[in-house]
């Protein structure tokens, strides 16, 4: 009884450290990343972009098919899902958006000592456990709101039960429930199939000739099946699939013509591309020495014992085939970080072990100033303000700053007002329009305000915090293009300025000062100056600053009514 209370102290003081450097300054950084359209399109469980070459079922039909529930044109729909919980439970806000991320990254923490507790050894799990609390990639990936952390979390349990259910075969159950969540999550969950038929074909396989392996499978399948029909009814009436397999299988793409995606065939090129997004996102100590495990374990494995690391090798070796294949991003290999530390841990036992016999402890004297490091990079990276040292050697690259969105959330929110989401819904694809032929919205009754932003601010920036509020508020935003329609109508902005006078109180222009805040002049037109210059010039008016974390100004506003 007394070592069971050890080894829970010892594991919730991991996860106590791990929820730390996951949750403290969460929303830090804002969203202005994918997590943008993810958290945009979970609030409503809407697939729906602001993206003319981007489109989804609600754009071609005009309304939402009964199929177009089950999944999304661009992913599957369980991450989308378990966000919308979120916004249902603690509200539409930041810290909602990308809390999920942050708790399941938590969780992978468990799951992983189980894991590799149940490969290894007691020892090696607290390790391997450990490690991960600190990895500065899985630190990163639980606080940007990507989808890799959800389906990390899902990848280590159907791993963790195709493990258990080696010994005990009726938990390929719960093996197939997990694989098909995986796949729910995102389809790099793939990998998964091949690494475990090799695994079982050259080391356990009597497995293949096991019932309850197949019905874990067919379960699996099961799980997975709105995605399948998801995809044949959209190969039924735009005769391509979803656009990963639509890109993976070479179909039409006139759907989505911004997107380039296609299989990989050079090879070199694909894995510099891995290398180079691994030194981005782990720390150096983590990285090399990841390497001199890898090494290792798969010396052992022909030397010494052909099984003990089969599974583990098979994983590494067909999520790096996978990525060879595909075009791969920083965020992607996110996924390699609890495979990482396992090896890692395995490797730094045996070290532990041999010097140990020699009566040297130097090792160990080594080993805490590395996770001392290891810590410190995690934290500078992830949590401070300001950064210390140099990138890529004291801090990632991959590090997000804040360019004042958060400061202007704060701002907006103080202004609107309006915190519950209306209770209509969005059912056809007029609903999502803001501005009908006379320039006038049916807004949202309680508020009389209208925001114009400058069309050149981050896109990302624009959907969560702007477009936001617009689709599911009500609330009339609209950008100097869009202002720029309704001057057409007219003679000039002021003439436009003067016909949105007339049904609403007030108006708060917003304009970014930096390139910062904005995708670098994306549409090169005068509107956002020539509506400042009327401002300023005709009505007298300055404008208050917003700024980001650092003091520095980032946005301009003027208020006029």
């Amino acid at each position: 009884m007394m070592k069971d209370n050890q080894n829970k102290i010892i594991l919730g003081l991991i996860v106590l450290l791990a929820s730390f450097l996951r949750l403290f300054r969460l929303t830090r950084a804002g969203i202005l990343t994918d997590a943008s359209h993810y958290s945009f399109r979970a609030v409503g469980y809407l697939d729906y972009l602001d993206i003319e070459n981007q489109t989804s079922p609600i754009v071609w039909f005009g309304f939402k098919p009964w199929w177009s529930f089950l999944s999304f044109h661009d992913h599957p729909p369980l991450v989308f899902f378990i966000q919308n919980i979120f916004f249902k439970i603690f509200g539409v806000n930041t810290v909602s958006a990308i809390l999920p991320f942050a708790l399941f990254g938590i969780g992978s923490i468990i799951v992983v000592y189980f894991l590799t507790n149940k490969l290894y050894g007691r020892e090696c799990g607290y390790l391997a456990a450990f490690l991960l609390a600190i990895c500065n990639y899985h630190v990163w990936i639980s606080r940007v709101g990507y989808l890799e952390s959800i389906l990390i979390f899902f990848i280590l349990l159907s791993i963790y039960y195709f493990t258990r259910a080696l010994e005990q075969d009726k938990y390929f159950v719960y093996f197939g429930l997990f694989l098909g969540l995986s796949f729910l999550c995102k389809y790099t969950a793939f990998f998964l199939i091949p690494a475990i038929f090799c695994y079982l074909f050259f080391c356990k396989r009597e497995v293949l000739y096991n019932k309850k392996f197949w019905v874990g499978l067919l379960l699996c399948l099961i799980v997975f099946s709105p995605v399948i029909i998801y995809n044949l009814k959209m190969y039924q009436t735009r005769g391509h699939f979803d656009m990963q397999f639509a890109a993976l299988f070479n179909q039409d793409m006139s759907d989505w013509p911004i997107i380039q995606r296609k299989v990989s065939t050079d090879f070199s090129e694909s894995f510099f591309a891995i290398w180079e997004n691994f030194k981005n996102g782990f720390s150096p100590v983590v990285l090399y020495l990841f390497f001199v495990g890898l090494g290792f374990i798969i010396f052992e494995c022909v030397k010494y014992d052909r099984k003990k690391h089969s599974l583990l090798i098979a994983l590494v070796f067909f999520l790096t085939l996978f990525f060879a294949l595909t075009k791969t991003s920083v965020y992607f290999l996110s996924v390699y970080a609890p495979f990482v530390v396992i090896i890692l841990s395995y490797f730094l036992i045996c070290c532990f072990s041999f010097f140990q016999q020699k009566k040297k402890h130097i090792p160990m004297v080594i080993f805490v100033l590395c996770c001392a490091y290891i810590i410190f990079f995690s934290i500078n990276t992830n949590l401070f303000y300001n950064t210390m040292g140099s990138p890529g050697k004291l801090y990632s690259t991959m590090r997000l700053e804040d360019q004042g969105f958060n400061n202007l959330e704060y701002f907006l929110d103080s202004k609107i007002n309006i915190k519950n989401v209306p209770s209509g819904k969005i059912r056809t694809f007029q609903d999502l329009f803001l501005i009908n032929s006379q320039g006038i919205l049916k807004t949202n009754p309680e508020c009389s305000d209208v925001f114009i932003f400058d069309e050149n601010l981050n896109w990302f920036g624009r959907i969560w915090y702007f477009q936001r509020r617009a689709v599911y508020q009500k609330i009339f935003f609209l950008s100097t293009r869009d202002l720029f329609s309704i001057r057409e109508k007219n003679n000039n902005e002021q003439d436009a300025l003067e016909s949105l006078r007339k049904h609403y109180q007030s108006f708060y222009f917003i304009l970014g000062i930096d390139d910062k805040t904005s995708d670098s002049k994306k549409y090169d037109t005068p509107f956002s100056e020539t509506l400042e210059d009327i401002l300023v010039r005709q009505f007298k008016l300055s404008p208050f600053i917003v700024k980001n974390y650092k003091g520095e100004p980032a946005f301009k506003i003027y208020h006029f009514n």
